[in-house]
């Protein structure tokens, strides 16, 4: 018999004894009452078992004692007929009554149990709060540590370089180290804005049929310092023939990347990585390998979700936010692919493999050649581009090519400007939008630079100022931290028409500008998102 079995059966035994208790005792009292009285006895024995062993059996309490008290209580003794009316009437009391005891007792029970389990809510739910309370703490201080790491190498490389006591070597490696620190910063953030917009699904993708070895030579090739840092031996293997898949490009890169990343930073120096891609059948296979931590079995399982550290999982100060393989993971599903991880346990390596489909033989390109197959490089850095105008935009050569620079962030400003001016381009600044205004007046500039978040007068509105006047219209091109379909939408309606966000690299910029040389100027409408930071 189960213990459920047993308690139920034992708390209407105790149904049954309270009711025979009930009419022993007005039996022994029967002489002092006189026939009054007969159901109060067994009212107290409903009350009882309704507080002591619940609703249910106090109901077969109050049907027995109504038995009972007939039997022993009411006239004729001894038999269950009832003769009086009155004797009617005090039943159908006793019975309302008892009734309404075990209501009241059912919903103060029920009350109580529902107190109870909201309190366990609450404290399971502050423990959540706590636990996630301390996890923020610990993310905010590793992205903390995440962020000082590179920055220390750019200070210090900053410093060197102020000294000027080193010699022309010195200086090409510290700028070397720092770009290099520089990428890592802004593929963290990148990363970080990327899981962001999955999360509010607000990330897209710009799809086409294309050579997945292209996005793997770009991703080899962004992540080929790394690997020398670390002195890996890295081998890539490919097939001769294209890999056709239908995929975002740039996204690619960032899956490949990100893969490659991890696996060297997770190999202790001097390791081995090899990267293979294959074809069978209907899928492009792409996988991963290295000899460095390996991970457990345990974490296999978890290893794709989101902030998740392994433990031990550590080579010098590399230990990472836990958001790359996670944002690996929703890539890959966007593209309809797998992926999936194999390791042999700590300290033997690690396997990771994507699988992508293949598209329809129908929908291969034809024979090109490798130029063709991979086209233009994507842009890096995070650079929203709209590369359709810029081919179509004539150009002309009649001076410099005039730029107006208007940012509230004058550091930021004044080294843009610097960098132009280097690549022969005639170029003003102004710290806020009434500045800007005045200056356009008398500058008459051809682009635009305009930072959005700035004080008093921001940059959709000055770009709706711009807009209203009846003179000859630059092209503004917004250059900006803030991101996202509705700071888009805002650009659109304010006539802005690209959207690049910020950091941009140097290189994609001057490229960009020179591409608008003399542009049309009736050509506007805002970029899309077909380029982001890999």
């Amino acid at each position: 018999m189960s213990a459920e079995l047993r308690d139920r059966l034992f708390r209407y035994c105790f149904a049954l004894f309270c009711t025979a208790f009930a009419a022993w005792t007005r039996h022994l009292c029967e002489p002092a009452l006189h026939g009054h009285l007969p159901l109060g006895f067994f009212m107290l024995a409903v009350a009882l078992t309704c507080w002591l062993a619940g609703p249910a059996p106090a109901l077969l309490a109050l049907l027995l004692g109504a038995l009972a008290a007939a039997h022993v209580a009411m006239p004729p003794i001894g038999s269950l007929a009832v003769e009086h009316s009155a004797d009617w009437l005090a039943l159908l009391v006793y019975l309302i009554g008892g009734s309404l005891i075990i209501g009241l007792f059912h919903r103060l029970a029920s009350q109580q149990q529902a107190a109870a389990c909201s309190a366990e809510e609450n404290e399971q739910l502050v423990k959540k709060l706590l636990v996630a309370d301390r996890r923020r703490h610990d993310y905010l201080a590793l992205l903390a540590h995440e962020l000082r790491n590179p920055l220390a190498p750019l200070q210090t490389g900053l410093e060197i370089l102020r000294r000027g006591d080193g010699t022309a070597e010195d200086s090409t490696r510290l700028l070397t180290v720092m770009s290099r620190q520089l990428d890592h910063v802004t593929r963290l953030l990148d990363d970080l804005l990327d899981v962001t917009r999955f999360a509010k699904g607000q990330i897209r993708f710009h799809r086409q049929v294309l050579d997945l070895r292209c996005a793997v030579r770009t991703a080899v090739e962004s992540v080929q310092p790394h690997l020398v840092a670390f002195e890996h031996e890295f081998q890539c293997v490919m097939p001769e023939t294209p890999v056709w898949i239908r995929g975002d490009r740039v996204r690619l890169v960032q899956i490949v990347s990100n893969l490659l990343s991890n696996a060297a930073k997770y190999t202790p120096q001097g390791g081995n990585l090899k990267l293979i891609v294959a074809q069978c059948e209907q899928h492009a296979f792409l996988s991963v390998h290295d000899d460095g931590l390996g991970i457990a079995l345990a974490d296999q399982q978890r290893i794709f979700e989101l902030f998740t550290q392994v433990d031990g999982a550590r080579i010098g100060d590399a230990q990472g936010l836990g958001i790359g393989l996670s944002l690996v993971r929703q890539l890959v599903k966007a593209h309809k692919g797998t992926i999936s991880v194999h390791s042999d346990g700590a300290g033997r390596g690690s396997t990771f493999e994507v699988r992508l489909p293949l598209v329809d033989q129908q929908q291969a390109p034809d024979s090109l050649s490798e130029s063709a197959i991979c086209g233009p490089e994507p842009i890096r850095a995070g650079a929203r581009l709209n590369d359709e105008s810029a081919a179509t935009a004539p150009r002309r050569d009649n001076g410099p090519q005039r730029v107006l620079i208007v940012d509230d962030n004058e550091d930021a400003a004044e080294t843009l400007a610097s960098l132009l001016s280097f690549e022969g381009l005639a170029v003003q600044v102004a710290h806020n939008g009434m500045t800007a205004l005045r200056t356009l007046e008398q500058f008459t500039p051809e682009i635009v630079l305009l930072d959005i978040g700035m004080p008093e007068m921001d940059g959709f509105e000055v770009a709706k100022q711009i807009r209203s006047r009846t003179m000859t219209q630059p092209r503004i091109l917004a250059v900006s931290g803030w991101g996202g379909e509705e700071c888009e939408r805002l650009a659109r309606e304010a006539g802005i028409d690209e959207h690049w966000l910020k950091p941009i690299d140097p290189a994609a910029m001057v490229n960009r500008l020179s591409q608008f040389r003399g542009g049309d100027a009736t050509d506007h409408g805002i970029a899309s998102e077909n380029a982001t930071a890999v």
